[in-house]
């Protein structure tokens, strides 16, 4: 996932914002903030 996102970022970045909005899912909330915040320090 995150070698796509490196090549994709844009998309990845939509993707994982919209996991974070899914709150049934708070593992994948997390997992997805941490991912944001790699993606955006790259």
């Amino acid at each position: 996932m995150i070698l796509l996102a490196n090549q994709q970022k844009e998309e990845a970045i939509k993707y994982f914002q919209s996991a974070l909005e899914d709150e049934q899912t708070p593992i994948y909330q997390e997992k997805a903030k941490k991912a944001l915040n790699e993606l955006k320090t790259d």
